[in-house]
């Protein structure tokens, strides 16, 4: 009987093809859906809308920031420090941990270099920095070492995303890397005198 079977799944080729294309397709799904879980795991999401979701970004920020050397913030405008951003901030700062890239110049990261953070403005490396939006906007811990971390938020809906990567492969942290890199060294840093 069982080599009736075999002898007849060997035989009929246009079957055996298909059972075989049907295996990879479900193989690859399942990989497909293994991989994704596996990248969520380095997803933290919140209601930004909520004051219970604003704690939490900063609280994860505040975390992401803590547990690494140096540290490099591509932002806009650090809109987002409430005053316990700060005082980790000016923390980093004071440690000569702290490096910012902003498009002009705010009352808070002219506080920052006072207490010893690097500052680049680049906002001369665009033609119109006020209306640029394509700012980036995230956080680089030991941006010029092998383990390297990024994180980097965004919004979707009601939804904030903050998406870690410690992965040296990671085209993200490859690329906040680079532009780091082309800002450090395209415009002058601003430091403590």
């Amino acid at each position: 009987m069982v080599s009736a079977v075999i002898s007849w799944k060997w035989t009929d080729d246009g079957k055996i093809r298909a059972l075989l294309v049907a295996v990879i397709i479900v193989v690859g799904l399942a990989g497909y859906f293994v991989s994704q879980r596996l990248a969520e795991r380095n997803v933290e999401r919140f209601k930004w809308k909520t004051d219970n979701g604003r704690l939490a970004i900063r609280t994860s920020i505040l975390r992401f920031l803590s547990q690494g050397q140096h540290a490099v913030i591509f932002t806009r405008d650090l809109s987002w420090a409430n005053d316990e951003v700060v005082q980790a901030l000016t923390q980093k700062a004071s440690a000569g941990e702290l490096t910012l890239c902003l498009p002009q110049p705010i009352a808070l990261s002219k506080t920052l270099v006072d207490a010893g953070a690097t500052a680049y403005y680049y906002g001369d490396l665009v033609t119109d920095a006020e209306s640029f939006d394509g700012i980036p906007r995230f956080t680089l811990v030991r941006p010029n070492t092998g383990d390297s971390e990024l994180a980097f938020g965004r919004r979707r809906g009601d939804m904030h995303y903050i998406h870690y990567s410690r992965d040296s492969a990671d085209p993200a942290l490859n690329l906040a890397r680079d532009l780091f890199t082309l800002v450090r060294h395209s415009v002058k840093p601003v430091i403590k005198k």
